[in-house]
């Protein structure tokens, strides 16, 4: 899988140009850091969407819980290259997730 730097530095004549506007592309391998809770609201065919970013930091997870009042359905989205990787601050936690999953 290509790194994010590394597409922007093969791009840096497209993006540097005066007249750039970033692709579809672009703007999804862009990262911003988080902290505390990032709410959009968004209409697609009349379907009205709130998606939240969370962070995910350990200081930050106690304020999830606030926001699921009232929902539907939750999406919980991993890049394919980090999904197994385990918390920096506790080696345990993927094998715990596994553990729970079999639970449930």
């Amino acid at each position: 899988m290509v790194s994010r730097k590394q597409t922007f530095l093969d791009s840096v004549d497209r993006i540097s140009n005066v007249n750039y506007k970033p692709t579809d592309q672009d703007i999804l391998l862009t990262r911003i850091k988080t902290t505390g809770i990032v709410e959009v609201a968004f209409v697609i065919k009349k379907v009205h969407f709130r998606v939240f970013d969370v962070g995910g930091q350990r200081s930050e997870r106690k304020k999830w819980i606030h926001c699921f009042e009232d929902v539907n359905a939750i999406i919980f989205i991993a890049a394919v290259s980090e999904y197994d990787e385990v918390l920096f601050e506790d080696e345990t936690t993927v094998s715990g997730l596994l553990v729970a999953g079999k639970t449930y």
